[in-house]
């Protein structure tokens, strides 16, 4: 029989698996492919799942609307950005 090294992970299951899910539209799907599963098959979870795509939504869209905006308060005098301010600095 053999059995697995002490410094090597096994993945047991789902849970402890070492899913990855990439930042693009297929990882869009496949994320709300997941939570529309979870949602339909744990009943319990609804609300949780109601209550965190809500408050991630509202969270996003708030620090999407932050760091959207034009900044306004750079001097006149000084076009430099904050990157170029601080490798001149170096």
């Amino acid at each position: 029989m053999r059995t697995p090294k002490p410094d090597r992970r096994v993945p047991l299951g789902i849970f402890d698996s070492d899913l990855t899910v990439s930042g693009n539209r297929t990882g869009a799907c496949v994320t709300a492919a997941m939570v529309a599963i979870a949602f339909v098959a744990i009943p319990i979870a609804r609300p949780f799942l109601l209550g965190t795509v809500g408050a991630g939504s509202l969270l996003g869209l708030t620090l999407w609307w932050k760091h959207s905006r034009p900044h306004h308060d750079m001097t006149a005098a000084s076009n430099k950005t904050d990157f170029d301010q601080m490798i001149r600095t170096l």
